[in-house]
């Protein structure tokens, strides 16, 4: 009986130990912190899809608004659309800040705020 007492402590113990690291490593962690729903972005009638600002260059930008194909919108407006994301430009403008898992929850939970290096509170860019 003591045998399976000490076998069964020695399981639990390293059960434990296994557990408490991959919660501390999954807490340190990075977790990639998408754009906010409300962050402005250039949408495409003509392709259906959304572009960054910076993506655009000027010729390309004066042509989509001249032409009455280009507008204004937030992310999460476009993506109600259907639209899709325009290009790895608009990927990595809109995808590059990084967070750890547990600031990560405890954001979703309301107790801490991820300052943003990219986008104001009212969805512009912090260029």
């Amino acid at each position: 009986m003591k045998k399976i007492k000490e076998k069964l402590f020695v399981l639990l113990t390293s059960l434990g130990a296994i557990i408490f690291f991959v919660l501390i490593y999954t807490g340190l962690s990075d977790t990639i912190y998408h754009a906010p729903e409300h962050v402005l972005v250039i949408g495409d009638l003509e392709y259906e899809n959304y572009i960054a600002p910076f993506c655009l260059n000027e010729t390309y930008e004066k042509e989509l608004f001249d032409s009455g194909k280009g507008f204004v919108t937030t992310i999460g407006e476009a993506r109600k659309l259907g639209y899709e994301m325009d290009s790895t430009c608009t990927y990595n403008e809109l995808v590059v800040s990084r967070q750890t898992f547990i600031s990560f929850v405890l954001e979703n939970l309301g107790f801490w705020k991820h300052p943003s290096e990219r986008w104001n509170e009212d969805g512009t860019w912090n260029w």
